[in-house]
């Protein structure tokens, strides 16, 4: 199972504990919503932390930020948005210079 697809797995989880544990407890629709929040996001929380201690184990020596990677991609995006920006500039003048016929 992908890590990703556990964590979303788990919280959903968590959601159906917390809103039965919660309508047992509780008898007021406020108290219910809010013990199902709070066990939902305690499980959240629980699943990121193990999910992280596990992501340690699995790859160690895997580095998180690439510079080398990151720069490249800065460099394409920033290529793009340089083009984007010209090719809106080019329409904006067309519109400000057409002239419109009313009648």
């Amino acid at each position: 199972m992908k890590l990703e697809n556990f964590i979303n797995f788990s919280i959903v989880g968590g959601f159906f504990i917390g809103l039965i544990l919660s309508l047992l407890k509780f008898d007021q629709p406020e108290f219910v919503l809010f013990g199902t929040l709070v066990a939902t996001v305690g499980f959240y929380l629980i699943i990121l932390f193990f999910a992280s201690i596990y992501m340690g184990f699995v790859n160690p020596r895997k580095k998180f930020l690439n510079k080398a990677e990151l720069e490249r991609r800065l460099v394409y995006f920033n290529k793009e948005f340089t083009q984007r920006e010209k090719e809106i500039d080019d329409l904006l003048k067309y519109v400000h210079t057409y002239e419109f016929d009313e009648g």
